[in-house]
């Protein structure tokens, strides 16, 4: 429970707190810039929140970096000092007038374990951020209430509110489970995309199928004829024999093309040559006038051309002889291959050979098709283990939606004493809606998110909620006033900002003043200093 908090800076020094509903009353104008919600967001950056820090930075520009002291009653008394110019530690006050430097995570592991143990899979301020609605937080659109910022996902929001209510338990293990699983298969694509392991199709696996059960079958045979060994060697060699000759005689098909091109080549290289000067002597014999200059500079501008081509025919030249030496290297080898296997003949080692050759493509194909089933049976048991987690999330959501939307149907009856639609909040496993009554207008739009926050407390150990008056804009003063009781029945703390008519209605009159911590109007600020002048600050007295 927040007892106090103080500032130098504040009208009040100290504001002291109640232990259920705290509102900090403005005017019946709705005077803006008092410090109505720049006290809420003191609230939150005193539980650990930064809007303070990145919403209302006016206040640090124009005070300077400063202080607030606070006190939380937990299972003892704990005073900590936070300042806006090092919000990543505060210090705790000891009884001794010593000080103890604490950062903030650790202050925030401090609150969980005081304020949401029971909740185990969320941080504190994850609990509690989203029920901090005020003004300048993304929190604030009436149609998703889950949305503690708008980048969030339907998927987190729904996670959030299965957490918050403790019903996480049985799908955790599947989530744990389902996470592993995908990682493992993330992590199989990977290694199949850098070819370090294969991957095949079902077209291939089907194919190895065939080609496992035929190296099997020829295995068998081996085995089933080794008395007959000469035979079986015999039949061997042939086949090796007649697979190597097929293979040289494409490869001899592509020499023959090599070849033909390459000479080709070297018969443009010889063609390309150069034209002397002596070379037009006969011809100045016959025709005295000639210009042998003219005709030298047509012949070195076509040297020129022939220089270039000579060069490209050179490299092509070049690339056709290495792909030759490639083809007869291959040849040779199909030729030794040959050799080999005729010399066999009647040689026992040769189908010792064969049998590990016929062994290692067995293997090679088995390897590539235990990894397809073990693809395959990987994601089935994604597809299941989602399909189930599903079914589940969707059992407790269900049951969480029923008692929320049913909570919120008697505050709708309490609160405006009649009979209205209410809105209806559904849940799916990945996202979810608010539908809100269509004759609803902006009041009631607002006061929706007040029904679901208020119903939230009733059903989950969330610690408090922070509600700015934006929320209560356009909301009738009798409904406000029944709001307001609602509030007060929490068993948790409530902290809002109040203005507007209601705070001088005469029928909560007596209700607002038994919760108000503070006070506030146009001539009494919350800080000393009045920053709504235009020609430069003002100090209140």
């Amino acid at each position: 429970m927040l007892i106090y908090i103080e500032c130098e800076w504040f009208t009040e020094k100290r504001i002291t707190f109640k232990e259920k509903l705290n509102i900090v009353v403005g005017d019946r104008a709705n005077s803006n810039s008092i410090g109505k919600s720049t006290l809420l967001k003191i609230i939150d950056f005193v539980y650990g929140g930064e809007t303070l820090i990145t919403h209302s930075k006016d206040v640090s520009e124009i005070l300077g970096h400063h202080s607030y002291i606070f006190k939380l009653r937990l299972n003892k008394d704990y005073i900590f000092e936070r300042n806006t110019g090092t919000p990543t530690f505060l210090y705790l006050h000891e009884p001794d007038g010593s000080k103890l430097e604490l950062s903030t995570p650790d202050y925030l592991d401090f609150l969980r374990l005081h304020y949401t143990s029971s909740i185990e899979d969320l941080s504190f301020r994850t609990v509690v951020s989203l029920v901090t609605r005020v003004w300048g937080r993304e929190n604030l659109d009436v149609r998703r209430p889950l949305h503690n910022f708008n980048q969030e996902s339907g998927s987190q929001c729904i996670e959030w509110l299965i957490k918050v209510f403790q019903r996480f338990g049985p799908l955790e293990d599947m989530s744990i489970r389902q996470a592993n699983l995908l990682a493992e298969q993330k992590s199989l694509n990977a290694a199949a995309k850098q070819s370090i392991i294969p991957k095949i199709t079902k077209t291939k696996y089907t194919k190895n199928t065939e080609d496992i059960a035929d190296h099997e079958v020829r295995l068998d045979k081996i085995r089933n004829e080794i008395s007959s060994l000469a035979i079986s060697i015999n039949e061997l060699i042939d086949e090796a024999v007649l697979e190597q000759k097929a293979q040289k005689n494409k490869l001899l098909e592509i020499k023959m093309s090599i070849s033909s091109e390459l000479e080709r080549v070297r018969t443009n290289l010889e063609d390309n040559k150069n034209i002397s000067r002596r070379s037009f002597h006969p011809l100045l014999q016959i025709i005295p006038s000639l210009n042998l200059e003219k005709l030298e500079n047509i012949e070195s501008f076509h040297n020129g051309l022939t220089r270039i081509l000579r060069k490209e025919i050179k490299e092509k030249e070049q690339e056709l002889s290495e792909q030759l030496e490639v083809v007869d290297a291959q040849i040779s080898i199909c030729n030794a291959a040959i050799a080999k296997a005729l010399k066999n003949t009647g040689n026992p080692a040769f189908i010792v050979d064969s049998v590990i050759d016929i062994s290692l493509d067995l293997s090679k194909l088995t390897k590539e098709n235990e990894l397809y089933d073990k693809f395959s049976e990987l994601k089935k048991t994604i597809k299941d283990l989602k399909e189930s987690l599903k079914e589940q999330k969707t059992a407790i959501l269900s049951s969480i939606e029923g008692s929320l939307n049913t909570d919120i149907e008697k505050l709708v009856s309490f609160i405006y004493g009649e009979v209205r639609a209410s809105p209806k909040l559904e849940l799916k496993p990945e996202k979810y809606s608010y539908e809100i009554p269509k004759d609803t207008g902006t009041g009631k739009a607002y006061s929706n998110l007040i029904l679901l926050d208020i119903s939230l407390l009733r059903h989950a150990t969330i610690p408090f909620l922070v509600h700015d008056s934006i929320l209560f804009k356009n909301v009738e003063n009798k409904a406000i006033e029944n709001i307001l009781r609602v509030y007060q029945s929490l068993n948790q703390q409530s902290f809002i900002s109040l203005d507007g008519e209601i705070v001088e209605s005469t029928s909560a009159k007596s209700l607002v003043e038994s919760c108000a911590v503070l006070y506030l109007n146009a001539e009494k600020l919350l800080y000393t200093v009045d920053w709504r002048k235009d020609e430069g600050n003002v100090t209140v007295d």
